[in-house]
């Protein structure tokens, strides 16, 4: 009974001895295989999750992209805009310095005009000789009345161009003006004794105005060479 016993484990250890190598030979066929399986799985799922990444990552750069194109396209209409905007203020910039050089080409020539000879019509009613005939007084009162309008004219040039001409000019325009009437003054009827040509004030009206006709003359040739 015990020997049978011991003859069965014998023959059990002897068939488990010979199986082994086959069973272990199976496990590892089988394992090998569901090895490569999962790494096939694990493949098909990594291909996956890099296609979607790459799809979204295309998606998120197509949107940003779009973005971009549509700032570009902001941008360069607001450019666009500033550049006319620019050019609109510059044109409007030229148009009114044109208007202010014509304007004040006007003015100062008005000016001008006003102011030449003036110096020698007042000189030449100072100096005339006294008359009592009835004649050379109406004469004598109408260029004296004449003079009185011309040095009206001439406050009414010097009042326009002030704001276009130096402090120079404007100081001689007053000192003409305010020498002229002075001498008129002092002989207000041909029976008025005359001056001396060579008389002080009158010496310095002459020159007040040819210093301020030569400033007048300047300043309408150095605004000619800009136009």
């Amino acid at each position: 009974m015990e020997s049978a016993r011991i003859s069965s484990l014998v023959h059990f250890l002897d068939w488990l001895a010979r199986t082994t190598p086959l069973f272990l030979a199976f496990v590892a066929l089988l394992a090998f295989y569901y090895r490569e399986k999962i790494k096939q799985v694990l493949s098909r799922a990594l291909m996956s999750d890099l296609e979607e990444l790459k799809s979204r990552h295309a998606r998120e750069l197509a949107a940003h992209t779009a973005s971009l194109e549509r700032e570009l396209e902001a941008y360069k209409v607001s450019l666009i805009a500033e550049t006319e905007r620019i050019r609109a203020a510059q044109e409007i910039k030229k148009a009114l310095a044109l208007r202010v050089a014509e304007r004040k080409f006007v003015v100062v020539a008005n000016l001008l005009e006003a102011h030449m000879g003036i110096d020698t019509n007042v000189g030449a009613q100072m100096i005339i000789p006294q008359s009592n005939g009835q004649a050379n007084q109406s004469v004598w009162n109408d260029d004296r009345q004449a003079l009185i309008k011309r040095f009206s004219a001439y406050a009414s040039a010097a009042s326009a161009a002030k704001i276009f001409v130096s402090a120079d000019v404007n100081l001689l325009n007053i000192e003409v003006r305010k020498l002229g009437a002075g001498l008129m003054n002092r002989r207000p009827s041909v029976q008025t004794p005359p001056l001396s040509p060579n008389d002080p004030e009158l010496r310095d009206l002459l020159m007040k105005s040819s210093q301020l006709e030569a400033l007048l003359l300047a300043a309408l040739q150095e605004m000619e060479q800009l136009t």
